[in-house]
């Protein structure tokens, strides 16, 4: 994937005047810092806010009056960017270096080349409370004389971005997330103390030897609320914790402990006639022969009444035969069309002389997910029933299996 930035509203000659007009050149440090409002500017569900420390502050993120001791960090707002491009590695509090880099080209006409894409969180303070900020989609680009702020990718998730003569606001429900003030240059600018900016990176970035987290990581990437319960109710001995509330999303557990969510119950789309949507399935092949020499169990089952037809085969190239037999027989017999199949993925219902077969007669064909049997699940407890039926059947009778 490639970016071309070639009307980038941001001017770089400025930036780096500006840069080098800093005085403050300290390096970064991670940080831990209390529990504050929650959001996301780039995500895939809503921004939430979990809760606000501060009722009535006295001063926006860039009025703080202590501003000459602590090292800065500083992200431009820029219109022209669509990318959040950041230069510091130490920001990310994850960083995939492997990612697929973009190219950027910068207002001196040079091509840059990305070097991973990350997460990356800092703390806000405006007239609304105290905010943390997560810019999700954040590429690296180390020969970046600056961070950018894209105003594309924050007004994607509903955000509003504001800009005046003095300053630019983010607000999102009349609640102000995000302020940036002109400098001398024209530029819209977000400076932020290093313990404004975050290293969601749990216990590895944690000095404290109590940390919830570090024991999180001790005791098996154990649960968080399990951790707190041992210590609350003297469960074990030797677990101390300190109220360091570094806060943040374990990597390896999001990576290590995905799960399936499970599938509904109940489907929520009901035919609301016969033959409009249809269930098929070929289950086989059996391990032993019938006394015909069938090996197969072909399925319909109408999904509005549950009427179902069944076809024994001797191979699965005979689907379409079978599929032909069907809809003449419903044809003539109810005086309807099957409108809709719903099958799997397997070779017998996916082949070219079936799928022109269903396009000829307008028949919209409907494939489940591979290895997603749950899709298909009317025709899988068809199946089901019918085999449970016949081992019933044979076993009362005393039957062999070939019967």
């Amino acid at each position: 994937m490639q970016i071309h930035e070639k009307q980038n509203i941001l001017n770089e000659t400025k930036i780096k005047e500006e840069l080098q007009n800093k005085n403050d050149k300290t390096t970064l440090s991670s940080t831990v810092y209390n529990e504050i409002n929650r959001t996301t500017f780039i995500t895939d569900s809503a921004p939430i806010i979990i809760e606000s420390s501060v009722s009535d502050p006295k001063h926006t993120l860039l009025a703080n009056a202590d501003t000459r001791s602590k090292a800065k960090v500083s992200f431009f707002i820029d219109s022209g960017a669509s990318q959040h491009l950041i230069n510091d590695k130490r920001l990310f509090s994850s960083l995939d270096e492997t990612a697929d880099s973009i190219k950027i080209i910068v207002a001196d006409g040079k091509i840059i080349s990305s070097q991973g894409i990350g997460k990356i969180y800092f703390q806000t303070i405006t007239k609304d409370g105290i905010h943390e900020i997560c810019l999700q989609d954040a590429y690296y680009l180390p020969q970046l004389e600056c961070n950018l702020l894209s105003v594309k990718r924050i007004t994607e998730k509903s955000f509003t971005v504001n800009f005046n003569k003095n300053k630019c606001v983010v607000m999102k429900d009349k609640t102000v997330y995000l302020e940036a003030i002109s400098n001398n240059n024209s530029l819209y600018e977000v400076i932020m103390h290093e313990d404004k900016v975050s290293n969601h990176n749990f216990a590895y970035n944690c000095n404290n030897h109590n940390c919830l987290y570090l024991w999180h990581k001790r005791l098996g990437h154990r649960n968080i609320n399990s951790i707190k319960q041992l210590v609350k109710e003297n469960l074990a001995d030797g677990i101390q914790l300190d109220n360091c509330q570094h806060i943040g999303d374990c990597i390896h557990c999001i990576k290590n402990k995905l799960s399936e969510s499970p599938y509904p119950k109940e489907a929520k789309y009901r035919a609301t006639h016969p033959l409009d949507l249809v269930h098929s399935d070929l289950c086989g092949p059996m391990p032993t022969q019938s006394i015909s020499g069938k090996y197969y169990i072909l399925t319909f089952v109408d999904d509005y009444s549950r009427y179902s037809m069944i076809y024994l085969l001797s191979k699965k190239d005979e689907v379409l035969s079978k599929l032909k037999e069907y809809i003449a027989m419903t044809r003539n017999k109810f005086g309807r069309t099957l409108k809709v199949l719903r099958s799997d993925n397997g070779g017998e219902y996916i082949g070219k002389e079936i799928e022109d077969f269903l396009k000829e007669q307008g028949i919209v064909h409907q494939l489940t997910v591979p290895y997603s049997p749950q899709q298909n699940g009317v025709s899988e407890r068809k199946n089901r029933t019918l085999i449970e039926m016949t081992r019933c059947l044979l076993s009362e009778a005393n039957l062999p299996q070939r019967f």
